[in-house]
């Protein structure tokens, strides 16, 4: 899980999205910021492909795989909230 990553500053918004939906993350002001930074400086906003996945909890990755953390029967939420944090941390460093 080291290695892993969000594609895109879009799709990074959009899974922290998911992540503070879903009470895998904080869904406070800090938090927030970084979602609303990060899709601020996306193209299209909220229309983007990146965010429209990310918010629909698949992450999809700089190596173009994917990991849908909305498919509860493989995914355990222990791991989900380590995938979320992993994903808050990396969109707080693409600002």
């Amino acid at each position: 899980m080291s290695s892993l990553s969000a594609g895109s500053a879009g799709n990074a918004a959009g899974v922290i999205e998911y992540c503070m939906k879903n009470n895998y993350l904080n869904a406070d002001s800090a938090t927030s910021a970084v979602k609303d930074k990060l899709l601020g400086s996306v193209p299209g906003g909220t229309k983007d492909a990146g965010y429209s996945d990310g918010s629909r909890g698949v992450l999809s990755t700089s190596n173009g795989r994917q990991l849908d953390l909305s498919n509860t029967a493989s995914i355990k939420a222990e791991v989900k909230k380590q995938v979320c944090d992993k994903i808050l941390a990396q969109g707080k460093s693409m600002l």
